[in-house]
């Protein structure tokens, strides 16, 4: 059930009664036993194998026929950076030595010595490269010594290098692969990058490009922005408006900016009132009416520190269309576009990253919602028409007392 070196490595047997070291090739490999080949005499007893890599085997030769260059040596445990792993655990060791199957310095150096199958292993492994060069979005180099050798026409562009160092740097200390997406500036693509620590302290890289696939996907989510965004205001009869960053900037500096409130903790919410209180009194608003919009500010500023980090409370006032413009910014998770139609129609549906149950008081109560989510936080923007004076019909009523506020029915 052994698997066969190809080709055979160089390895050094070390007696541990004697001390003599023998060299020898390391023919065949299974989870309980080495296969090993050699020409110098190799009398029965205990060995630690050393290999040009972290592992080291200690196990014990089998007896075999008088003068036989093959020797059997059953495995007694592996270490590796001076732990000691169970011979029932060599899955690390088995990786190692199968993904240095045809090193090519040894397949080059000897091309005249190699047997069938070996030649069969370099045909598939051509046959492979044969593929990967059709695929023109996969750029391949080889680092070392500080130098990227492609491999094929192209170049690594300049733009890449710190990153790429970087990485190159964390795979060697860690012997492990290193993954992430860059992008090449001067060429204007972004790449997945794959850095490969090889044994010889140098790496392998694949750059495969994925500007289109990135392209794509972001196109897919505007769709599926917009299609929420036309939905929700449907719904909300334009009431609930869904907007892009650059949307809600545009909207913003379409008003004069009045007073800034920071909300950090419960006591701030009474000094944000008063803020809206003095914006709005010289407008002709009746008492229920701003005593409402007070309200549906206040549930989106006190969400900010219930699903937030704290947050901003911008009050605008935009004359020209006679409007209110009060943006609450909070530093939370955002708010997920799958839960956008149950955490903004459905009344007391709350997730963590959301602002809860308020969002019905703030569609019930401001003359219209907007929104702007992300995983960086949520911007919402309430409005009031400042020249209108009656007060919407509903079966509600206010009481205030203090900084408190409940409703009635």
């Amino acid at each position: 059930m052994a698997q066969k070196v190809i080709p055979p490595r160089r390895i050094r047997l070390v007696n541990l009664a004697s001390g003599e070291k023998i060299h020898a090739e390391l023919r065949a490999v299974c989870r309980i036993a080495l296969g090993v080949y050699t020409n110098q005499p190799c009398p029965p007893g205990r060995y630690e194998l050393e290999l040009d890599t972290d592992f080291r085997i200690i196990g014990s030769t089998v007896r075999m026929l008088h003068d036989s260059p093959y020797q059997v040596v059953d495995i007694e445990k592996v270490l590796r950076k001076q732990e000691v792993l169970d011979r029932l655990l060599l899955e690390e060791f088995h990786l190692w030595h199968l993904s240095h199957e045809l090193e090519p310095a040894d397949v080059v150096a000897k091309p005249s010595e190699l047997s069938e199958e070996q030649k069969q292993l370099i045909k598939q492994e051509l046959d492979k490269l044969f593929i990967l060069r059709q695929l023109h979005d996969i750029r391949m180099f080889i680092w070392k010594k500080g130098n990227y050798h492609p491999l094929g026409e192209f170049f690594l562009d300049s733009s890449c290098e710190p990153d790429m160092n970087r990485m190159i740097e964390r795979a060697l200390a860690s012997g492990k692969p290193i993954r992430e997406q860059l992008l090449a500036q001067e060429m204007d693509r972004v790449f997945d990058v794959h850095v490969l620590p090889n044994q010889n302290k140098s790496c392998g890289i694949a750059m495969i490009d994925i500007t289109e696939m990135i392209a794509a996907e972001r196109k897919r989510q505007r769709q599926e922005w917009d299609l929420y965004k036309q939905v929700l205001s449907i719904v909300t009869k334009n009431k609930l408006v869904l907007l892009q960053d650059v949307e809600l900037y545009e909207l913003i500096r379409q008003s004069d900016r009045q007073a800034t409130v920071y909300i950090e903790e419960a006591a701030d919410l009474a000094r944000m009132r008063q803020a809206i209180r003095d914006t709005l009194e010289s407008f002709p608003l009746s008492p229920a009416r701003l005593l409402h919009y007070i309200v549906a500010v206040n549930e989106a500023a006190s969400n900010t520190i219930a699903h937030g980090e704290a947050g901003r409370v911008d009050i605008y006032l935009g004359r020209k269309e006679e409007v209110c413009r009060i943006v609450v910014f909070d530093q939370g998770g955002g708010i997920s576009l799958a839960d956008l139609p149950q955490v903004t129609l459905i009344p007391g549906y709350s997730t963590r990253a959301s602002l809860g149950l308020g969002f019905h008081v703030m569609l019930t109560y401001a003359d219209r919602v907007l929104l702007n989510s992300s995983p960086l936080g949520t911007k919402i923007v309430l409005e009031l028409n400042t020249g209108q004076t009656e007060t919407p019909k509903t079966k509600r009523s206010f009481c205030q007392k203090g900084d408190r506020t409940w409703t009635t029915t």
